[in-house]
């Protein structure tokens, strides 16, 4: 949300304001249902031009994504206490939270949870 200072509030994804602010500016792009970053469709044209098939795509980003998880899965474990570290891993692997970062994969069909 944005706010002003006499307290009016817009969407962040209002159209009149997105159309104000030049594209330049704006690290993503919105479509009727969903949104990337243009660093995130940057790589899926760099990929695609240098060969790679829409299904290698796919599983690209299912690796990213992965590994994204594991990432913050294993930032999340070095947060706690000895103690509890060796019982987190598991209960973490399995956590709802976490695994919905993992979904849902770009394909054909976009997903929406």
């Amino acid at each position: 949300m944005y706010h002003c200072e006499h307290g009016h509030a817009l969407s962040a994804t209002n159209p009149q304001l997105i159309g104000k602010i030049n594209s330049i500016y704006i690290p993503f792009i919105l479509l009727h249902r969903t949104g990337f970053t243009r660093l995130f469709a940057n790589m899926i044209i760099l990929l695609f031009r240098e060969g790679l098939s829409i299904l290698g795509i796919e599983h690209h980003i299912q690796r990213m994504r992965q590994q994204l998880v594991a990432t913050l899965i294993i930032q999340l474990i070095n947060t706690l206490p000895k103690e509890l570290q060796s019982n987190a891993a598991d209960s973490m692997e399995e956590s709802k939270e976490l695994n919905s970062i993992k979904l849902p994969f770009p394909s054909k069909n976009i997903t929406v949870l």
